[in-house]
């Protein structure tokens, strides 16, 4: 071989890296690996947000919302937001019922008895908000608490209290400060600005489609496999007043002679993952919050 051959078999060599060595990757290769990147950080953002969707009621991502369990029934999605004002009597004293359910108002008072007890005896309302729900299911609920009296004349006590699966006829009459229930907090009335309740499930049942209720009375209302929320105000000025503010999502499976159902879409995709962590933050996350949800738990809680 003369040397002006080797001179130019060395330049058509690669520098600084021996011959059959792997070259560098190549442009369609590295852009595969930052694609691969991003689909796994949006399916992450996917199934939080699906979590928050179904286990926050004040998200923005909960209105629509639908369980993604394996059921394949078409429902439409229902958010019920209900704001009422509730006065306290003569001596100070309110009580509120908040009953996750369809087919009666979700708000009742209490007629109070005296100090320590509160009862719930008068039946329900009748409401629906769509006509002609064949079934129904829970997906998420929460309340919002705040005191509407002026600051300097709000003494007395709010006390918030839920409860785990116990038949509505526990509340025929209830003792006001008891403490013999799921979760609580006692906070004067002054500083209820925005207390924040998230509902929790109870029961085994609590995804599974519901019927109507049979009928208005207290004692023999079915519970809805959701933890029901009293919220009492106690030594209040006379004639206080507080706010709630009432998030409840629901899923309605409608009878076929409704337009509506015209409406009514498919179910997300099952998602065990999603399911099993928002069953997670369900039964161990707090769900009673000062300042509206903005991560601040009662005493005591981590």
């Amino acid at each position: 071989m003369s040397s002006k051959q080797q001179r130019k078999s060395k330049r058509g060599r690669p520098k600084g890296r021996p011959q059959g060595a792997p070259g560098k990757p190549s442009s369609r290769a590295k852009s595969g690996t930052r694609n691969g990147s991003s689909n796994t950080k949006y399916s992450i953002t996917k199934n939080t947000t699906q979590v928050c969707a179904i286990t926050d009621p004040f998200c923005h991502h909960a209105l629509g919302s639908k369980y993604p369990d394996t059921s394949g029934v078409r429902t439409l999605a229902y958010p019920l937001h209900i704001t009422q004002s509730f006065t306290c009597d003569a001596n100070g004293d309110a009580s509120i019922l908040v009953f996750p359910a369809y087919g009666v108002y979700p708000l009742k008072q209490a007629n109070i008895i005296n100090a320590t007890v509160a009862q719930f005896t008068t039946d329900f309302v009748a409401y629906a908000p769509i006509a002609q729900v064949f079934k129904y299911r829970n997906v998420s609920y929460g309340i919002r608490i705040r005191n509407t009296t002026a600051p300097l004349a709000s003494s007395g006590m709010v006390r918030i209290r839920t409860f785990g699966d116990v038949a509505t006829s526990a509340f025929l009459a209830v003792d006001r400060a008891s403490y013999a229930c799921d979760s609580y907090l006692d906070i004067p009335l002054q500083d209820c600005h925005d207390v924040a309740v998230v509902g929790r499930k109870v029961g085994a049942e609590s995804n599974l489609y519901q019927n109507w209720p049979p009928g208005l009375a207290v004692a023999t209302m079915p519970v809805t496999q959701w933890g029901p929320i009293i919220v009492d105000v106690a030594g209040g000025p006379a004639n206080a007043s507080i706010s709630i503010e009432l998030f409840l999502h629901q899923e309605y499976v409608l009878d076929d002679t409704n337009g509506l159902q015209l409406l009514a879409t498919a179910p997300p995709p099952s998602n065990k993952l999603v399911v099993a962590v928002s069953e997670k933050i369900q039964s161990s996350g707090n769900n009673i919050f000062k300042n509206g949800g903005g991560g601040q738990p009662v005493d005591g809680e981590e």
